[in-house]
């Protein structure tokens, strides 16, 4: 993640629902893999790397093995916003102690597990989260939405600092965050209120927790056909 992006996360926590150690790892891990895919982050920007940060995070607090930093300092913390803030006091003790990487050295260690592959847009990133959730740590549709932010974010950034969704190319993502998506989840899950893609599905989904990301997947999966049907009918000029 970006060294620059962190007051903004700290501040805009609560909007995003970034609630726990857990959530800011997943934002982090969605910015990162949104990084890698689109490649429009200049070089030699400063950057935190996951994986350094969780080493970091191991030997300071006696960890063995390869716990994810997000689940130790959940375990050490009173609650899921103590962990939160705890995660957002040990990023900024990590920037100031540690030189930060650079984004040419960005790499699948130091933001996905390795049997990862880099997927080519978001559609194909849905795919690959399907099959395997929990190879980010993702159990919910809560956890998608704290790495579907995180991706936003970093998909949106221009050159300026501004997050401007507008600039973003890949037409999968944009169309996952369209109205016409919305309208299509409204539709099948019989509910026309105005809330948010995950509170929707949280509404028809049934216990265990996971129920909610097998419905996310298996919504965007009958709904992309017939965008991509929809977009081939528009003329070309």
């Amino acid at each position: 993640m970006l060294y620059e992006q962190l007051p903004f996360v700290k501040r805009q926590s609560s909007m995003f629902r970034l609630e726990s150690a857990l959530d800011l790892e997943l934002y982090m891990q969605g910015y990162n893999l949104a990084a890698l895919i689109y490649k429009h982050i200049p070089d030699n920007t400063p950057w935190i790397s996951i994986e350094d940060f969780g080493l970091y995070i191991r030997e300071k607090y006696h960890m063995q093995g390869n716990q994810s930093w997000g689940k130790i300092l959940y375990f050490y913390s009173r609650s899921g916003l103590d962990s939160f803030r705890k995660a957002i006091e040990e990023l900024e003790e990590f920037i100031n102690t540690h030189s930060m990487s650079k984004i040419q050295d960005i790499s699948i260690p130091g933001c996905l597990p390795e049997n990862f592959p880099i997927p080519a847009d978001f559609h194909e990133l849905m795919l690959q989260l399907e099959k395997d959730p929990l190879v980010v740590g993702m159990e919910c549709i809560n956890d998608f939405n704290a790495f579907y932010v995180g991706f936003a974010f970093s998909s949106g950034k221009t050159d300026r600092g501004a997050y401007q969704f507008e600039h973003i190319t890949d037409p999968t993502f944009c169309n996952f965050y369209s109205k016409d998506f919305k309208e299509y989840l409204s539709k099948q899950l019989d509910i026309s209120d105005p809330y948010p893609y995950y509170t929707l599905i949280r509404f028809r989904s049934l216990s265990p927790k996971s129920r909610t990301l097998e419905a996310l997947f298996r919504l965007w999966k009958a709904y992309h056909p017939k965008w991509r049907e929809k977009m081939s009918s528009f003329p070309k000029y």
